[in-house]
């Protein structure tokens, strides 16, 4: 029989969920736009030119408001924060945001505890 972490359906406990769902919602919507506009403004074109050895590549103003006028070349600082907003945005999409709180999920795991046990 699989363990399952019963928090009780108390008004205080559904609307805690109700809330940070919504709260996961709400910021992963602009991440995953931020980390799109990120790609297609500033890794994309960085990346072409490199690869066609573009020497008169510019990184777009913000970075150097930013990071100074010295800024180069993308560091793995920056891929990091990339890889980060992707990962976290990719995993809140994937096994938050699916999973509402308004569903019945306990329902599932006791009939498939049944159908174990018969």
């Amino acid at each position: 029989m699989e363990e399952v972490d019963d928090l009780g359906d108390g008004f205080f406990v559904r609307l805690l969920q109700v809330v940070s769902w919504f709260l996961v919602v709400l910021f992963s919507v602009p991440a995953a736009c931020l980390a799109v506009y990120q790609v297609l403004t500033l890794y994309l074109p960085y990346t072409l030119a490199r690869i066609t050895g573009n020497a008169d590549y510019r990184f777009p103003d913000y970075m150097y408001t930013v990071w100074g006028d010295d800024l180069t070349d993308l560091t793995i600082e920056h891929w990091g924060y990339l890889a980060c907003c992707v990962g976290v945005t990719l995993f809140s999409a994937v096994y938050v945001i699916p999973d509402t709180p308004w569903s019945d999920r306990r329902g599932v795991v006791e009939e498939d505890a049944d159908k174990k046990d018969q």
